[in-house]
């Protein structure tokens, strides 16, 4: 990580340029360090792309498979878009 804990690093073994791979960064995953959301992250209910845990809830993705968001429980943008009034 650079110096202000959130920029991406690219890591040692990185393409010079995307031209020639794919990057790679140190610390990649599925939460950044301000823990914020990103990459591929899937509902914790189903539909979901992550399947139920076996001998699980079948209405609820596998809480321990590492791309399972967890229950959402403060105010986010699906929250604000049901707000809008579109004028229907």
């Amino acid at each position: 990580m650079n110096s202000d804990s959130v920029t991406l690093t690219p890591a040692s073994n990185s393409p010079a340029t995307a031209l020639t791979g794919v990057p790679k960064f140190q610390n990649s995953g599925n939460l950044t360090p301000d823990f914020y959301a990103v990459n591929t992250m899937q509902s914790p209910y189903q539909p979901s792309g992550n399947l139920p845990a076996t001998g699980g809830d079948a209405t609820l993705a596998d809480p321990n498979n590492a791309t399972t968001l967890p229950p959402q429980t403060n105010k986010h943008i699906g929250d604000l878009t049901n707000a809008m009034d579109f004028g229907q």
